[in-house]
């Protein structure tokens, strides 16, 4: 009979060592695997929440202001993944110009923020103007990014840092807003001034929209050229008259030009204005005066006839001596709103109103020759000084 032969202790020794030190090697790889697999879905959700900030407030953050520091903390309800892999909350900061606590956080509008990133992994270089930045603590669990109160300090990853962050400066969170104006979103809103009449009273308002106002929604102006508009009797204002580019200049949410004009011209204008975050932007604009019109004239102003007949009229009355209006002179009353006026002269024959008499010998008889209304005057007064004239035809024409 046959016997078969069993393991030894010795070989069974050096199988339970094998089998243990894979084991051993198994566990440890295994560990390492699902580190891995942390740290990837860890960067995922940073990358999803970067997405989330970005995509769902257009620059305006909810956050909690942070008195002390250029930044606050991010309301975490916001986020696409609120903690990392390791069941930690994300650790999120949002610069002061576009968190919602304040007033202007409008992104497209800013072209800089306080809030600066140094980072290690970068050769040490600080990038300025960040709009926010995400942290996880971690498979430790501790936050070993330095945190000022201004400046945010990356390491480079390693036994001492196993932080992972994120972080979006302005210029790339403008980029993926696809702001339609950037900083340039401060503007002027005119794109023309009305135009005036001589002694009318006039008065126009210049605005501007968009970049970041000072408190109050006000913006620092100055205007070029409102000079020459004191010699017209306009006057531009912003809470103060408003001198050429001078230094300050008018703090307003608005400018505005007024003033009884006296002379006819045009004028250029260059209004430029700046915000708070220093966008600037101007506008150059002409303002025109102009003589004042028929209908102007018209309102209360009367006028003086002057006869340029070449003979003497009588104003109103059949050539009675009360009435006459010698040749080369102003008849004394003027022409009122409203009125019309029958001028006479004498002459023979059968002319009517409207020709010209027979001046030859005989018995004159006192005609008709025209009939002078205000409306008359109004139109032929040209040159707007309420002075017209009767000319040798009995038409009115400009004096």
């Amino acid at each position: 009979m046959r016997h078969r032969r069993g393991f030894t202790l010795i070989e069974l020794a050096i199988v339970l060592v094998l089998i243990g030190l894979l084991v051993g090697m198994g566990a440890g790889l295994i560990g390492l695997l699902v580190k891995r697999v942390h740290y990837n879905q860890t960067r995922e959700r940073l990358d999803a929440n970067v997405e989330a900030l970005i995509g769902g407030f257009r620059g305006c953050i909810p956050a909690t202001d942070n008195a002390s520091t250029a930044f606050g903390y991010c309301n975490l309800s916001v986020l696409r993944n609120r903690t990392d892999a390791w069941r930690e909350d994300f650790l999120c900061l949002v610069a002061d110009e576009i968190a919602n606590y304040n007033s202007y956080c409008d992104a497209c509008a800013r072209r800089t923020t306080s809030l600066k990133v140094v980072d290690e992994m970068d050769n040490n270089a600080t990038h300025e103007n960040i709009a926010f930045v995400l942290i996880s603590k971690g498979p430790d669990h501790r936050l070993q990014t330095d945190i000022g109160n201004d400046t945010v300090e990356i390491h480079v990853p390693g036994r001492a840092y196993d932080d992972l962050v994120r972080y979006v400066t302005l210029n790339e969170l403008k980029a993926k807003l696809k702001c339609e104006y950037a900083e340039e979103r401060l503007r002027i809103l005119n794109n023309e001034l009305p135009y005036g009449f001589v002694g009318s009273s006039y008065n126009a308002t210049v605005y501007a929209e968009g970049g970041v106002p000072f408190p109050g929604g006000i913006y620092e102006w100055c205007v070029n050229g409102s000079s020459y508009l004191n010699s017209a009797n306009l006057t531009v204002t912003c809470n103060a008259s408003l001198d050429d580019y001078s230094s300050p200049c008018g703090n307003c949410s608005h400018v505005n030009i007024s003033g009884i004009p006296n002379g006819t011209d045009t004028f250029t204008l260059t209004f430029m204005v700046r915000d708070q975050d220093n966008n600037t932007t101007s506008k150059t604009l002409s303002l025109t005066i102009n003589p004042p019109t028929n209908f102007q004239l018209g309102n209360g102003t009367r006028y003086e006839v002057y006869n340029q007949s070449g003979e003497d009229l009588y104003w109103g009355c059949e050539c009675q001596d009360s009435c006459k209006w010698q040749n080369n002179t102003f008849w004394p009353d003027k022409l009122g709103p409203g009125e019309c006026v029958e001028i006479f002269v004498r002459g023979r024959g059968d002319e009517g109103p409207g020709k010209r008499p027979d001046k030859g010998p005989g018995k004159q008889k006192c005609l008709q020759v025209a009939t002078i209304c205000y409306s008359d005057a109004v139109e032929a007064d040209n040159n707007t000084d309420q002075k017209v004239k009767l000319t040798d035809q009995y038409d009115l024409q400009d004096y």
